[in-house]
């Protein structure tokens, strides 16, 4: 029986011949844009019949396909259409948004990549608000209850912005911001000339401040968890490399070069965690005017579990890493630390911690 199974079998191959081989996949679909060339009516998204503006090709972009800026200056505020999209574009395509908004481009949907572009949010020449757009990029949901995961911005310019650069908030999960410059930041409090107390000019924001969650899609803990900040070079001349909010942990800050903090802003850190079981590993922390990294929240117990190690931290003016939680925190070893005015540990609890320094195979 099966010796006859076998032959009709063969004879069928002989006769049909093998299987179809599988279609190849189709090419990844492509909508370029010229903002000098281009045309929002009469384009097609087409190599050689361009859009004009970002905000039309993300219209037609579905998942999986892909936005191409070509050089030039882009003055629209853009916010995504669907989940899924990359845009990208060469350092030399800048965008610098059109002040309808206060926010240049704003992610609201899963899987989006930036990559390459240039955010700038200084339109003119004077040191007045009105020559600054507010944020660079602003990763948020607006349904309630609901997050924007996998977001990616990858080598990207974010510089010249009125308030935060990059701002990453309400339950996000799982972004990479990676590869990037960012900064200035902060120009409205830091540089145009005011007699106020502000102090927002973060490089990088994550989460929301506990008296700010009612602005959300809805006002629970923003627990804005797992993302990471890797490899870039952050000179605010303004706030915070690196600020992390209180209901915001298991964030990975690794191999990034952050400085320019302004005395304004130096009660902070420039690296600041409120939140719990955050890490800061392999960074460069130098010349900036507050602690090189803050560890502490509103209350005690909202900054616990956190990780600082193998970090280098110098030329800080309020300490290398000040401490206002009472723990308990996690690793805070292998650090190399010269320079912190005050010493290398500061804060209310700075007896909690141990020796930053220590090598961490020995904790």
């Amino acid at each position: 029986m099966i010796l006859h199974a076998l032959h009709v079998l063969l004879a069928a191959t002989a006769v049909c011949g093998p299987a179809p081989a599988a279609p190849a996949p189709a090419p990844e679909r492509v909508h370029h844009v010229d903002p000098r060339h281009g045309a929002d009516a009469g384009g097609t998204g087409a190599a050689d019949r361009p859009f004009r503006t970002i905000t039309r090709a993300l219209a037609d972009a579905r998942a999986g396909e892909t936005v191409l800026l070509s050089p030039g200056s882009y003055v629209e505020d853009v916010a995504t259409v669907r989940p899924g999209v990359t845009v990208a574009g060469p350092r030399d395509a800048v965008l610098r948004g059109a002040g309808t908004s206060g926010r240049v481009f704003q992610v609201h949907h899963d899987d989006t990549t930036l990559r390459g572009f240039t955010i700038d949010g200084r339109v003119c020449a004077d040191l007045v608000e009105a020559c600054y757009r507010d944020k660079g990029v602003y990763v948020v949901g607006t349904v309630a209850g609901d997050g924007v995961r996998g977001t990616r911005i990858l080598g990207m310019r974010v510089a010249n912005l009125g308030g935060e650069c990059v701002r990453i908030k309400y339950l996000a999960t799982d972004s990479l911001v990676a590869d990037n410059r960012i900064g200035p930041c902060g120009a409205y409090d830091f540089a145009v000339p005011n007699t106020g107390t502000g102090q927002n000019g973060e490089g990088i924001y994550i989460g929301t401040a506990p008296e700010q969650t009612d602005r959300n899609p809805s006002p629970e803990p923003d627990a804005s968890n797992g993302n990471r900040v890797h490899r870039n070079v952050i000179d605010t001349d303004g706030g915070e490399c690196v600020d992390i909010k209180e209901g915001a942990s298991h964030n990975d800050v690794a191999f990034n070069t952050c400085t320019g903090q302004l005395p304004r802003n130096g009660n902070s850190g420039a690296m600041d965690t409120r939140g719990s079981y955050n890490t800061f590993r392999s960074n460069h922390i130098h010349h900036n005017a507050a602690a090189g990294v803050r560890i502490g929240g509103d209350r005690p117990g909202d900054a616990v579990g956190n990780a600082v190690r193998d970090n280098v931290i110098t030329g800080n003016a309020r300490g290398g890493i000040k401490v206002q939680d009472p723990g308990p925190q996690g690793a805070i070893c292998g650090n190399v630390m010269h320079g912190n005015t005050g010493g290398d540990v500061v804060g209310d609890f700075a007896d909690r911690i141990g020796i930053p320094t220590t090598p961490c195979e020995s904790r």
